[in-house]
């Protein structure tokens, strides 16, 4: 049984480069090449969500920043927009000026 239980513990584990120093102690948790470093199941468990949920948080970040430039970006061009609108009102008045139109035109 327990040459099973190693046989197994060695299958667990890719025989590959980026998993090399990784093991599985007595204990029943993984040991890590970096010094006194080690994991339960839980707390491998833990590590995936957190790191998935700080993913997620990322992503919607994001998009809210890309909402809210989309909002800033509308309303700068509405205030780009009632500017021009009033400097075309404003050259309106000043053409139908009577100071500033030509001897004999009818300015509309």
């Amino acid at each position: 049984m327990a040459l099973r239980m190693a046989h197994m513990a060695t299958r667990m584990i890719p025989d590959s480069k980026d998993w090399d120093g990784f093991y599985f102690g007595r204990d029943g948790r993984l040991h890590t090449p970096v010094a006194r470093l080690s994991f339960s199941g839980n707390e491998l468990n833990f590590q995936h969500y957190e790191k998935q949920f700080a993913a997620n948080d990322r992503r919607a970040r994001a998009a809210l920043e890309k909402q809210l430039r989309a909002v800033r970006s509308e309303d700068e061009r509405k205030k780009a927009i009632q500017e021009i609108e009033f400097v075309l009102e404003t050259l309106k008045g000043l053409q139908r000026s009577p100071l500033l139109a030509t001897e004999g035109v009818n300015i509309q």
